[in-house]
């Protein structure tokens, strides 16, 4: 699985530093990956897209299930937002 498209829009509320879409593999997009600021240690890590459901549960609508993917992601996507901002 490859990246081959990532796109930030930075934002400043609270934790959040920005919302981000990634394209994988020119074949599926994934929007609104939250790029979250850590308040322990200040690193920054990604939050997948998710819903709150009728019983207020909040569930992730995509996410990757191995850590290679996550990784991938990850990376692509941070190495963007810190390029770009």
């Amino acid at each position: 699985m490859e990246v081959t498209g990532v796109k930030i829009r930075k934002l400043d509320s609270g934790a959040l530093r920005g919302v981000a879409e990634v394209t994988l593999n020119d074949s599926l997009v994934i929007h609104e990956i939250r790029i979250i600021e850590s308040k322990k240690d200040g690193k920054l890590f990604l939050s997948m897209p998710s819903k709150k459901t009728p019983e207020g549960v909040i569930k992730d609508i995509c996410h990757p299930i191995n850590n290679e993917l996550r990784t991938i992601i990850t990376d692509a996507v941070l190495e963007a937002y810190v390029k770009e901002y």
